[in-house]
Parts: C-alpha cells; structure tokens; sequence
C-alpha cells in the first residue's frame, strides 16, 4: 500500500547538486522531512529546520524555511555536511512539484528535475 505524505518522517536518500549531479547523502548523516497540516519539519543533518508547505494536486509550495534558533550550530564531522545542509535547504525550498510511487518521495524543481529524494523508514 502507498505510504501516506502526512505522517511518515522521511529520510533523504538523494540530492541534486549545485553541478546538477545527483549525489546520495553524506555518510553518517541523517536528513529528513516530515509533512504535517501545512508545515514541514525535518533534520537537515547539522540543524534542524521548520517550514510551510501547501500541496494542489501534485503541484507543492514550501517556503518560510527556517533553522531553529535552539539549536542552530555548525557541524564539522562529517566533512562537507553544512554544504549539504545548505543545498538540501535551498533545494527544499525550490521544489515546485511531488512525485509519491509507494515508499519513494521525489521533489522536483522549476526544471521538472528531482531535486530531492527520500525514502520511507
């Protein structure tokens, strides 16, 4: 049976990078989204974010895009995971559409290109 969007915290697997190369997430790090009644939350890997979201159709909206004060920090181990978190973030919030096939989350951006991709726990 499909996995419901609302209510399932998902775990990114895979994201486009700044070269537009699809790369999957930093070893030892753990980047996730949780949808919930227009608000969107997740790890994004080093800190953790909160957002809206709006969902027509396939058709999805994110913005407002915020660390949490709390516990905003930089991260030095693994290398390279506050870059990550810097493009996960700005690709979060260019996602313009959604693709759910059964355990897989697709984003796609303004380009139709999968910008990210989570899979179900």
């Amino acid at each position: 049976p499909p996995v419901p969007l609302e209510g399932t915290t998902w775990s990114l697997k895979f994201l486009q990078d700044p070269q537009d190369n699809v790369v999957a997430t930093a070893t030892g790090t753990t980047v996730s989204a949780a949808f919930a009644g227009g608000t969107v939350t997740g790890s994004a890997g080093c800190n953790t974010y909160t957002g809206t979201y709006t969902l027509d159709g396939d058709q999805l909206t994110i913005g407002g895009l915020t660390v949490a004060d709390g516990t905003k920090k930089t991260c030095d181990s693994p290398a390279g995971i506050m870059d990550q978190e810097a493009v996960y973030l700005a690709n979060l919030g260019g996602a313009v559409r959604l693709v759910q096939t059964a355990g897989v989350l697709q984003l796609l951006n303004a380009d139709d290109e999968t910008s990210l991709a989570y899979g179900a726990p």
